[in-house]
């Protein structure tokens, strides 16, 4: 049986059975999501919040924003080499730089000739912003640092060895050869991550990475030696096909959207950019991205690949 299996992103979540059931809702409800056209797909959910968070969101009634109200968002307060710091301010700049440009921009009409147009804008306020850039550090660092870090008493991780053994017991788990993995922001460098580095990696049929940072140089550089522009393709791993879904307003994969030329199969262009517009001026809600009929579309036609 098909099975889809999705790598959340950055900050706290909800409880695994929630997020999956989130997930699951906006991505098949909707005309272009219609039960029928999945061929009886399962799916799943590579829940690691639990590493980098003491517990889950409480407050599950909108918690792609609800948790901009906690105080967990504190910055990095030690890097141990010139290689962290460096890793850190460059994203910085360009995180905080698209966060300025994705509000300003939301305010100009699509359409400037039409008298009266409005414009829905849910703008971040500026501690907003702050926290959010301070989340997006931290997580990223101690993933691709593999710090060690204790989210609870007793409990302590070395976070990107943990996530990747979770990652690679996921994908044995699934014994389907059409299994489609659907990585969002930090989730999508999970994705990739296990899929080019790890040895011994099982295959998977698909590839699917949403509001994505890996167009960054820094991100880019913390896969090095397996990652390579001309040679960044994972062809052992993804059996079928890649597919990059932004919008350009997202912060996190605003500043750089495009990766087809990021990640080549033998020098030539092997990812498949997909652009779309979500709503409002937060455009980085995977809820948003999977409510899209380009991405529900692209992932039936994945279900219907029969090439391995």
């Amino acid at each position: 049986m098909p099975h889809i299996t999705f790598v959340h992103g950055i900050g706290n979540q909800p409880d695994q059975s929630f997020l999956l059931s989130s997930w699951n809702a906006a991505l098949f409800n909707g005309a272009a999501g219609k039960t029928s056209r999945w061929r009886g797909a399962t799916s799943s959910m590579l829940y690691w919040a639990d590493l980098l968070y003491s517990s889950p969101v409480p407050d599950v009634a909108d918690f792609e924003t609800s948790q901009f109200n906690f105080t967990s968002g504190e910055p990095i307060q030690i890097l141990r080499s010139s290689n962290e710091v460096e890793f850190i301010s460059g994203l910085a700049l360009k995180i905080g730089g698209t966060l300025a440009a994705a509000e300003f921009v939301s305010q100009i009409p699509l359409n400037r000739a039409a008298a009266g147009f409005s414009v829905e804008r849910v703008p971040l306020p500026l501690w907003g912003k702050k926290y959010f850039l301070n989340l997006f550090l931290r997580d990223v660092h101690h993933y691709l640092f593999n710090e060690r870090f204790s989210p609870r008493p007793g409990e302590t991780y070395a976070i990107r060895d943990k996530i990747r053994e979770r990652f690679r017991a996921a994908v044995q788990a699934v014994s389907d050869p059409l299994h489609i993995v659907v990585g969002h922001s930090l989730g999508s460098v999970i994705a990739y991550d296990c899929l080019k580095c790890l040895p011994d990696m099982p295959a998977i049929s698909n590839l699917v990475t949403i509001g994505s940072p890996l167009g960054f140089d820094e991100i880019q550089d913390e896969l090095r030696p397996s990652w390579s522009r001309e040679d960044g393709y994972p062809s052992k791993t993804v059996l079928n096909s890649w597919i990059n879904v932004f919008d350009r307003l997202d912060p996190v994969d605003g500043f750089d959207p495009f990766i087809s030329d990021d990640y080549m199969l033998a020098g030539k262009p092997a990812v498949k950019d997909i652009e779309v517009t979500n709503e409002g001026a937060w455009r980085h809600s995977i809820l948003q991205y999977l409510s899209q009929d380009a991405v529900r579309n692209a992932l039936v036609d994945m279900l219907s690949q029969k090439k391995f």
